[in-house]
């Protein structure tokens, strides 16, 4: 399946561009870019709306089984 691309400019700080540099080269930022948005943005929500991102409130073992 082919996805249209937009072009946009993002501004780095230099920290995080040279990181993402040294991880993934000048050549493929873009792709890693996206994977990194898509799989925060896209795939966090879990079938029942709720973020999978976030920690929820989980009871002892002990609290459970009282």
């Amino acid at each position: 399946m082919f996805m249209k691309t937009i072009k946009t400019t993002l501004l780095l700080r230099e920290d995080v561009h040279e990181r993402m540099k040294q991880q993934f080269g000048k050549r493929q930022m873009s792709e890693a870019v996206n994977s990194i948005l898509f799989n925060e943005l896209v795939k966090t929500k879990s079938l029942f709306g709720i973020d999978k991102g976030m920690k929820p409130f989980v009871r002892e073992h002990k609290e459970r089984t009282l």
